[in-house]
């Protein structure tokens, strides 16, 4: 039996310990079946828990099954995307959700199919080029401009380009029905957000800047004016208790990993990184982003090459609004313009929260404009950040007060451990074993 750590609205610790298998020779099988046995140790019930196999524990399955593996639960098939992580065309994950009653086990099986199986998707995450109208580059029309825009899963940008404004909406871009958000494409890699009046997939549509058609059809918008703030959930160097840009550095990349059906995955990766720019020491950085379908809340990983003793995240002070410090979780709640047209659009009220394991964090650092904390120097660590808006029709809280609440229950359910068996149970081969 091993155990993963689960976030309540995204899961925080994959599974590591290897699977027993009964035969050597399970290589040879056309078609496999295992079975997974999942108990979830709490007195509160969960709906939509998102679960994560790492297909590395299954050396039953090889790599062409992998590619046409799905999940049952009592016959009954559950929407699943398996991912590729390293590049290599063989999926390194198995992702799916499933709710969870209170102190109660489930019997789940991993199981090949001949036809791998298809779901309407949960997610969307998109990356744009913008360029002169005309080939590969279709017209769009956003905040009064026409211009050429091309979709992209991949771009590398380096110091002398102007990525922020190469790229549509300034960067990558990933959304469930219940939020959105988009990564800046610059040195500050800045994390803002996209609310939802109703829950729906939208930025296919709106492509971040929605027209007076959808606004009026009730699409959402940006809520944020991040400035040089950390937003929320973004990563960065603070020096003297200053928050500094991602720079110099030789490259920097975005790209899209997985775009549903049940989770979008995006990365943001510099190369050649100099955080101490008097030395000649360089690192690289990526950031992985990771959101569920039904869910608002983003899991993410950063990947160095070495440690980095001046590292932060946090959320950013919206307005004259308020701040809160947990233990390890910082949140904020304010009212605020989101962008500089103050005739068109009105302020909004959102709240603002991210909370960090406590292997990573060293402490929160608040300011002026932000509450941050304080990174551990590591070549690995994550986090978690979540968003509530009041442009929502039906917002799970309503003020300050409610959001604490919700802040506090949301980071003490992402401690709940979730613990996982796996038990090999059939084989049926294609050839004869000796």
């Amino acid at each position: 039996m091993s155990k993963m750590w689960y976030s309540s609205n995204l899961i925080a610790r994959k599974i590591t310990s290897a699977v027993l298998c009964l035969f050597a020779a399970c290589t040879f099988a056309e078609e496999a079946q295992q079975e997974v046995s999942i108990r979830w140790r709490s007195h509160v019930s969960l709906n939509d828990c998102p679960v994560v196999l790492p297909l590395d524990s299954f050396p039953c399955f090889t790599a062409g099954q992998r590619c046409s593996l799905c999940v049952f639960l009592n016959g009954e098939e559950l929407p699943s995307q398996l991912d590729d992580l390293n590049g290599d065309s063989v999926p390194d994950e198995i992702a799916f959700l499933l709710s969870l009653r209170k102190n109660k086990s489930y019997t789940l099986q991993l199981r090949t199919l001949e036809k791998p199986p298809s779901y309407a998707s949960e997610v969307w995450a998109e990356m744009y080029l913008n360029g002169a109208i005309g080939g590969e580059f279709r017209e769009h029309t956003a905040e009064g401009k026409t211009y050429g825009i091309k979709p992209v899963r991949q771009q590398t940008f380096y110091p002398s380009d102007k990525s922020f404004r190469l790229m549509h909406h300034h960067g990558v871009a990933f959304e469930s029905a219940l939020m959105a958000y988009r990564v800046y494409f610059d040195s500050r890699q800045t994390v803002d957000v996209y609310a939802k009046r109703k829950p729906q997939l939208e930025l296919q549509q709106s492509l971040w800047y929605p027209c007076d058609s959808l606004l009026a059809v009730g699409y959402g918008d940006d809520v944020l004016k991040v400035g040089n703030t950390i937003g929320v959930g973004s990563v960065r160097p603070c020096q003297n208790g200053k928050l500094c840009k991602i720079e110099p550095f030789r490259s920097r990349t975005q790209r899209i990993i997985a775009s549903g059906p049940v989770r979008t995955i995006v990365e943001t990766e510099v190369n050649g990184w100099q955080p101490v720019p008097s030395l000649d020491d360089t690192l690289s950085m990526r950031v992985r982003y990771t959101l569920f379908a039904r869910h608002r809340d983003v899991f993410c990983e950063v990947f160095l090459s070495a440690p980095v003793l001046s590292l932060v995240t946090g959320v950013q002070r919206v307005g004259k609004g308020e701040y809160k410090c947990f233990d390890h979780c910082v949140a904020s709640w304010g009212t605020d313009w989101p962008v500089n047209d103050t005739v068109k659009f009105a302020r909004e009220t959102v709240g603002l929260a991210v909370c960090v394991p406590g292997e990573y964090d060293v402490g929160s650092l608040p300011d002026t404009q932000n509450v941050l904390v304080q990174l551990r120097p590591s070549t690995y660590l994550n986090f978690f950040l979540t968003v509530v808006s009041l442009k929502e029709n039906d917002p799970p809280v309503t003020c300050s007060r409610q959001f604490w609440h919700f802040v506090d229950s949301w980071q003490k359910t992402l401690r709940t451990e979730l613990d996982v068996s796996k038990q090999l149970i059939r084989y049926r081969y294609s050839v004869s074993l000796p």
